[in-house]
């Protein structure tokens, strides 16, 4: 079973329609005007095609179709507690609201409000896909990326399903790739990191008590490529002066 188009028309999500992905930098590179949705959209596909990938690649995990789509609507939905200006309105608003919490756990109490507006219709279309209570925890711990067994359902041999949207350990995660990738598209800033060779040689392997998703050592050019697209971004991009100025 796949996930519809249904709750990309929810309201948190059509909010994402009017934030700009990359803040103040479209004042600098004036094609940089992608929005958060189209980042939704992109970790919601990434996301699915990396655990579908282990689910065919490793039925031994014992990965099912509503993991796979838990996965998938944490990626869609990870986003959901930003604000304008991106991390700006975290550093800068938040804190003169009285808050001080990052987009992440915004984001599940945002999750939290919609599950039970309007006459419960979310909890109802989740239930249509077979997403039970203990699912909706589990989608709300992978944006948070913190792992709760007894409120989750899922053990410890899945605690590798929290490395594909929010890689808290390595940053290698889907979120990352799609940002990078979507981020260097509208800017035209070339770049070299491919995916798809992680998605082939991607393997679940347990590593001090705990299975981790890796990749061979051949890999080690591939990953540099991310973290170097990372630089460029942040060096060329996400802090000119004239952004950081505006912003």
């Amino acid at each position: 079973m796949r996930m519809d188009s249904r709750p990309s028309t929810s309201t948190a999500t059509q909010m994402s329609y009017l934030l700009i992905q990359l803040s103040a930098v479209n004042y600098v590179y004036h094609g940089g005007n992608g929005t958060r949705f189209d980042h939704s959209l992109g970790v919601y596909h990434l996301a699915g095609k990396l655990v579908r990938c282990l689910k065919d690649k490793q039925p031994e995990l014992g990965l099912t179709e509503v993991d796979c789509l838990c996965v998938e609507l944490a990626g869609l939905c990870h986003d959901v507690g930003h604000g304008p200006f991106s991390h700006i309105f975290d550093q800068q608003i938040l804190p003169r609201l009285g808050e001080s919490c990052s987009h992440e756990t915004l984001s599940v109490k945002m999750l939290d409000y919609m599950y039970t507006m309007n006459n419960n219709q979310l909890k109802q279309k989740l239930q249509a896909w077979n997403i039970t209570e203990q699912d909706w925890e589990f989608i709300k711990s992978l944006i948070i990326c913190e792992p709760c067994e007894d409120a989750t359902g899922r053990g410890e041999n899945k605690l590798f399903l929290y490395d594909i949207v929010s890689n808290k350990e390595s940053g290698n995660d889907v979120d990352k790739w799609d940002y990078l990738l979507r981020d260097s598209h509208y800017l035209g800033l070339k770049h070299s990191f491919d995916y798809e060779r992680i998605l082939h040689y991607a393997r679940v392997i347990t590593a001090e008590g705990r299975p981790h998703i890796c990749v061979r050592d051949k890999m080690v050019d591939t990953i540099y490529q991310l973290y170097s697209t990372r630089y460029n971004l942040h060096k060329h991009a996400y802090q000119h002066p004239v952004a950081l100025g505006v912003a």
